[in-house]
């Protein structure tokens, strides 16, 4: 896959409806303002972005929330409009169960299945049990009989 570039911003997420507008998520870690989300027009392939919103590194969320925002801003303005199918969504959905980065990197572990999550619960109470059973022993251990007691 080609990474795809603007003014230094890598693109990791767009999204293109099917009237060539659009949004892009860029990241570039060396800029002053690392996150930007852009509009853009797609024509015959190409596309002219404009419009960016720039965010501080602090403000990553921030970029994820103007991004999002962005796009249902667009669609509640343009009902009955549809994303273009996107291959990449499409790839990453297949191989890592969601699009959170479309930039050719698996960034995903494989998730557990129910019964390894099953095993795990059980071996995490079994430790707190047996944690547990050897604090109470030695609490037992530092008090004072009843003997002891008696002769103070």
């Amino acid at each position: 896959m080609r990474d795809e570039y603007v003014s230094g911003y890598k693109i990791v997420r767009a999204v293109c409806f099917d009237d060539g507008c659009g949004f892009a998520f860029g990241v570039d870690q060396q800029a002053a303002f690392p996150y930007t989300i852009w509009q853009f027009d797609e024509f015959g392939g190409k596309r002219l972005y404009y419009s960016g919103h720039f965010f501080i590194s602090e403000n990553a969320d921030s970029a994820e929330l103007d991004y999002t925002d962005r796009i249902k801003e667009y669609q509640a303005a343009n009902p009955g409009i549809t994303e273009r199918y996107n291959y990449l969504a499409a790839a990453e959905i297949g191989d890592e169960g969601n699009y959170n980065m479309i930039d050719g990197v698996i960034n995903n572990v494989k998730k557990p299945s129910v019964l390894e999550q099953m095993r795990e619960y059980e071996r995490r109470i079994a430790r707190k049990d047996s944690v547990a059973a050897d604090d109470r022993d030695t609490i037992k251990a530092s008090r004072p009989t009843r003997s002891d007691r008696q002769t103070r």
